[in-house]
């Protein structure tokens, strides 16, 4: 099944008279329970790519589909839904509230979609159990380490239980040894039948994906399938 697709998608900036082409003519497909990596240098068009297909952004040219509907062309309150329903995000900076603890960051999602308190717990601490975080459910972020705030981000994705979770650059802040904790735990999720798209510039992480698609000045210059994927870290 193919979780979502890309056809022939674009997107132009306007800067006064000056055009730049930040993605041009990119096609391509996430299928059910593949970890894909999504790699270039800064400047590749990443980004662009994934707020297109996170569904913070709209194309300037082509369509995007996600679990089998076509989203593109969807009025902005239907694709807040579309975000907060199928796309599971994980940034850089983790995003979560400090003054929040970490339950209630993992529950916030859930708070969005209308989904009443007690079946909001249940779902949060079921997901914080499931990466190893029940124990810490009642700390701020302040009081926990940088690896632990990412291991928040990501089961605040995960109760949603969306199509696919969007990955960007998730080790980017972290120590070399928390960072491959973290490359671990989503692995651990991928076998669980977890659907990843890890958007990353370090060939390292890329190297235990299953499939790299490499992007250059806004197009897939390479989708390449990993012969023998580094799946121990």
């Amino acid at each position: 099944m193919i979780v979502m697709e890309t056809k022939n998608l674009g997107k132009i900036y306007s800067f006064d008279s000056i055009k730049v082409t930040a993605l041009n003519n990119v096609s391509i497909q996430i299928n059910q329970g593949e970890i894909v990596g999504i790699m270039g240098p800064s400047g590749s068009g990443k980004s662009t790519l994934m707020n297109l297909v996170g569904c913070l952004d709209r194309p300037s040219q082509g369509e995007i589909w996600i679990a089998g509907s076509r989203v593109d062309n969807l009025n902005d309150n239907n694709l807040a839904i579309i975000r907060s329903k199928q796309v599971g995000f994980v940034f850089q900076n983790y995003n979560l509230l400090p003054r929040l603890k970490v339950i209630e960051n993992v529950e916030l999602p859930l708070i969005y979609q209308g989904v009443p308190s007690h079946l909001r717990r249940k779902k949060a601490d079921e997901v914080l159990e499931r990466i190893g975080l029940k124990e810490r459910m009642h700390h701020k972020p302040s009081q926990i380490s940088g690896g632990e705030q990412q291991r928040v981000a990501l089961a605040r994705a995960l109760v949603t239980n969306p199509s696919f979770i969007l990955a960007d650059e998730p080790t980017g802040n972290l120590d070399s040894k928390t960072g491959k904790e973290i490359i671990k735990l989503l692995q651990d999720l991928n076998n669980g039948g977890v659907t990843v798209l890890l958007i990353t510039h370090d060939r390292f992480v890329a190297e235990h994906t299953a499939r790299v698609i490499h992007l250059k000045d806004g197009e897939v210059i390479e989708n390449e399938a990993l012969p023998n994927p580094i799946r121990e870290v």
